[in-house]
């Protein structure tokens, strides 16, 4: 299963040179937040690999 957001904003080329510092709450965040795939068009297969990973959690 691919990951939504693998890598915290201020560590994205996007961002690297506008933002300096650590930022140490972005980073428990990143660590510890589980990003759901939300939509009505979902299908069962779909959702298996979902529960699998959440039931590993």
């Amino acid at each position: 299963m691919k990951t939504a957001y693998p890598v915290p904003p201020h560590h994205q080329n996007v961002l690297k040179t506008r933002l300096k510092g650590a930022f140490p709450i972005s980073e428990r965040i990143h660590e510890t937040t589980l990003s759901l795939p939300v939509r009505t068009t979902i299908s069962p297969w779909q959702i298996e690999p979902v529960v699998e990973v959440m039931n590993a959690f």
